[in-house]
């Protein structure tokens, strides 16, 4: 009993170490346990996939199999995570077909979600539309991953149809919806979209927020409109180093275009 209350304490302690960005903490714990359950192989495999160590998150899974340890949907989803962070393509696609294979993706769409962001992250946009068609039950961020691939692409044209689309299907846009959107427009110097992205969003977003406050500084500065910038800029509560370095790049821009 001593030893499946230390096993369970160790992988809640590995996840709450890699959750707080102790990830050297987190592999010292999960050394230190006798027994290694798939809850502890999780733990550390998330945690390195979430603070982008792919090869430590690639290495630990080869472990884990040479243990005999059988992975299960969380163990996947971080693989994919993984993958798509070291644009390991081909490795990602080795994972998708084995998920296939097990039948994961009918079981949980977090799957499919992951794969969409991996396809998009490795500049396999075909890939990253099928997975995203053939998904049964499409949630917030199975739209959200789609909309981010288009966006990042410069296909601002697809992120609007998508992104009425995902209002039809009556699911309605969140933080990062928006800040797929504002991208898409800055990518394309397309002011008059960006102004009308902003309106919405103001109506269910705080635009003083960082993430959405850099996001619309990014936009605008892109777009050359500096006045709109500052006016975001000035609103803003709290301004990390990306939001500094969106509203500089905006008076370079428009520097450049005096």
């Amino acid at each position: 009993l001593m030893l499946t209350e230390n096993t369970i304490i160790g992988s809640m302690l590995i996840d709450m170490y890699a959750k707080c960005s102790c990830i050297a903490e987190a592999k010292q714990v999960f050394d230190t346990l006798p027994i290694k359950v798939l809850d502890s192989w999780n733990a550390l495999i998330g945690g390195y996939a979430d603070h982008d160590l792919g090869k430590e998150a690639l290495d630990c899974f080869e472990q884990m199999q040479h243990k005999s340890v059988s992975p299960n949907v969380s163990t996947f989803v971080s693989i994919v995570k993984a993958c798509g962070n070291l644009r390991a393509i081909g490795k990602g696609q080795e994972v998708h077909a084995k998920i296939e294979r097990e039948g994961f993706i009918e079981e949980d769409n977090a799957f499919g979600n992951a794969l969409i962001y991996m396809y998009g992250k490795c500049g396999h946009l075909e890939d990253a539309q099928k997975t995203f068609k053939d998904l049964d039950i499409k949630d917030v961020i199975s739209w959200n991953a789609m909309i981010s691939t288009y966006a990042k692409y410069g296909y601002e044209t697809q992120c609007f149809k998508l992104f009425h689309e995902m209002h039809q299907n009556c699911l309605f846009a969140d933080k990062f919806t928006f800040v797929s959107m504002l991208s898409a427009c800055g990518n394309v110097d397309n002011l008059r979209h960006g102004r009308y992205m902003h309106v919405i969003l103001s109506h269910v977003c705080h635009e003083e927020e960082v993430i959405i406050g850099t996001a619309l500084l990014d936009m605008y500065s892109k777009c050359c409109s500096i006045e709109d910038a500052e006016k975001v800029f000035d609103l803003m509560n709290h301004r990390d180093i990306t939001s500094w370095n969106a509203m500089i790049s905006g008076y370079s821009n428009s520097c450049r275009t005096q």
